[in-house]
């Protein structure tokens, strides 16, 4: 790889974050893979997370926190069980802090909530299953009933601490208070939360852990420290899991990805705010034109590799090229009838795949749809076809997407292989 000018001078660069580099090795820049690493994961810490993140999580302790748990996710980032808790002590402080209080004082007026022991276990029973007391259509009618009775009467003035303070006991259910708590609290967390989790990441395997990080954050309601770690654990699973492997995958081919220490290192110097190896401008302005130069260098690839895909496949015998470059062969004669103009409504049956055999399209049933907005490709091909007739067609990238692409799958610059049966024209 070319060397870079002032950045790549700094070949051992020994410069440690001071709230969230522990355990990171040295920042490297010897090569533009080092250089973009570092400055993309800068970068998206600063612009994806930071300027998001509450303004009680930016001090430097909860930072602190944060990268913690991101750092510790991005060493194990598919320990499902420990995301889990993250997930539910997250959650816990959410729903304990304003669901439970807003709630409850729209019930009961203001100092007022549930009975705190009954809606932990109602949302713990529902989220586990537990039926035992009652059903979740029993609770949803139930909270619905007592809701708009409470919510039409004149509300108590005196404040029931008791209620809303203390360890989670047994379910007791000797009045609507109780009721409508218990029943509130398994509906909020089928309802609101359990059918919203990611089934892969919380499940029967993982949902106690999930619940003992719901009730941690229900017993510390202020320790923003600690929610702090829960988020960025979260982060780090959702940052070394997605972004991390397709943005490397994008700039450096399948299976390859960033020089991941400086990537890490990037990410904790952006959000502890060190900029000794480079600023925020200075990473911005790098990530991006590597990118570009990188995002060229890919896309030539797959240019090249689609243009000795389609000369090789021109040269085999029952295959023919058209004065566009469009390629076809005949797999099936229908009928012999009339041929649909570039404008023609017609219904297909079709197959599409790159040239490394990944499909990326496929019709189920019949589709209709106009030769007039299609790529140029299928213009082309279709007017060639009757009803019945079944064609192959290699469409080289500039009658296909072009230099674009079309969603994750066909990059800029692919080569297209389509089996379209046409069935109808309109």
């Amino acid at each position: 790889m070319k060397k870079l000018g002032v950045i790549a001078a700094c070949v051992a660069v020994a410069i440690m974050s001071s709230c969230g580099g522990s355990g990171l090795k040295k920042v490297t820049m010897n090569d533009v893979k080092d250089t973009i690493s570092y400055s993309i994961g800068m970068g998206r810490a600063i612009r994806v997370y930071k300027n998001q993140l509450p303004e009680e999580m930016i001090d430097s302790l909860n930072i602190k926190s944060f990268m913690k748990g991101f750092l510790e996710a991005a060493a194990k980032p598919e320990n499902n069980s420990k995301l889990s808790y993250a997930l539910g002590f997250e959650i816990g402080q959410q729903e304990m802090s304003q669901a439970f209080v807003g709630l409850g004082e729209q019930l009961f007026g203001e100092g007022n909530s549930f009975n705190r022991s009954n809606y932990l276990n109602g949302f713990q029973d529902g989220m586990l299953d537990n039926f035992s007391i009652m059903s979740y259509e029993e609770a949803d009618e139930i909270s619905g009933r007592l809701y708009e009775q409470l919510s039409s009467l004149e509300k108590d003035s005196t404040v029931d601490e008791s209620a809303q303070s203390g360890k989670m006991g047994k379910v007791v259910l000797n009045s609507v208070k109780d009721t409508v708590s218990y029943s509130i609290g398994m509906g909020r967390a089928i309802r609101v939360y359990k059918e919203q989790l990611p089934e892969d990441i919380v499940n029967q395997s993982t949902m106690k852990s999930f619940m003992n990080g719901f009730m941690d954050a229900a017993d510390n309601l202020e320790n923003m420290s600690k929610l702090a770690y829960a988020i960025g654990y979260e982060v780090g699973c959702q940052e070394m899991t997605q972004a991390f492997k397709s943005l490397g995958e994008q700039l450096f081919g399948e299976g390859e990805s960033f020089n991941r220490n400086n990537y890490l290192n990037g990410f904790a110097d952006g959000m502890c705010d060190n900029f000794k190896i480079m600023s925020f401008e200075e990473a911005d302005e790098t990530s991006n034109r590597l990118y570009q130069e990188l995002s060229e260098h890919v896309y030539d690839k797959i240019r090249l590799e689609g243009e000795a895909f389609l000369e090789k496949k021109a040269k085999e015998e029952n295959v023919v090229k058209t004065e566009s470059g469009l390629l076809y062969e005949v797999l099936q004669y229908g009928d012999g009838g009339p041929k649909p103009t570039a404008t023609s409504d017609v219904e297909v049956r079709y197959h599409g795949e790159l040239i490394d055999g990944t499909m990326f399209d496929e019709s189920q049933t019949p589709v209709t749809l106009n030769l007039g907005g299609v790529i140029e490709g299928w213009t082309e091909g279709l007017q060639l076809m009757s009803v019945g007739d079944k064609y192959r067609f290699y469409i080289p990238y500039y009658l296909g997407y072009g230099e674009r692409g079309a969603g994750g799958t066909i990059k800029p610059y692919s080569t297209l292989v389509f089996d379209v049966e046409l069935v109808t024209i309109k």
